[in-house]
């Protein structure tokens, strides 16, 4: 399933172990949950509008490539998530453990779900802008009709789509903002962490270039390149 935007990661670090693994992403919400429209009208610009608009074909790939990625990097997160068990299973029972390959496998999976909910945040806004270039079209083809032909009905359906924009694009800024705020958090925490770890021993100091090519903070974004 394709993760939800509303769903962001960072609220992960507050919450115990045991929980987080039971969390699963659900699907994005509908891009009409925000509309204020009655459902007869919303419907009926439904009907209205066409199945393909210039740049549609595009953004379709668009769309089909960023899916992928998200479904690689859940199948890379079932497979951290499982060895990250193994190694918690294991020191449970007392066995040695390598603590720093149990360190990077967290920060490894933290930056998967990040990475999910970015490319979910893009596939989100690429339904948006096609919804919107079709609310477009659907109103210029109104708009073109003879005075003589126009009722307060087409009058109240251009009012309709008219709202519908304003709302696809609040929504727009709304998913842009709520990314920009996610990544600065993250960001902040992720400095956090890693002078954390690095008070334990468990990461080199800044500047050790032994160290820095072992830096289990950057692990995890080394595997959204690969996914990418």
């Amino acid at each position: 399933d394709t993760p939800t935007p509303d769903a962001v990661p960072a609220s992960r670090r507050h919450q115990p172990q045991q929980q987080q693994q039971q969390q699963q992403p659900t699907r994005p919400s509908s891009v009409y949950s925000r509309y204020s429209l009655s459902d007869s009208l919303r419907q009926e610009i439904d009907s209205l509008l066409p199945d393909s608009v210039p740049g549609s074909e595009k953004r379709d790939e668009a769309g089909k490539e960023l899916r992928g990625k998200i479904s690689r990097a859940q199948a890379r997160t079932a497979e951290v998530e499982a060895e990250r068990s193994e190694l918690a299973s294991a020191a449970a029972s007392g066995q040695a453990i390598d603590n720093k390959r149990l360190v990077a496998l967290v920060e490894e999976k933290d930056a998967l779900l990040r990475l999910e909910f970015e490319l979910a945040c893009e596939l989100k806004e690429l339904e948006l802008l096609e919804l919107e270039e079709k609310l477009l079209d659907c109103f210029r083809r109104l708009m073109s009709l003879p005075q003589s032909e126009r009722t307060d009905h087409h009058d109240a359906l251009e009012r309709g789509i008219v709202r519908m924009r304003l709302d696809v694009t609040c929504e727009r800024d709304r998913l842009v903002a709520e990314l920009e705020d996610l990544r600065l958090r993250e960001a902040d925490a992720d400095a956090a962490k890693a002078d954390i770890l690095r008070r334990k021993g468990v990461l080199p100091e800044p500047g050790d270039q032994a160290g820095a090519t072992a830096d289990l903070i950057r692990q995890g974004a080394s595997r959204e390149s690969q996914l990418i």
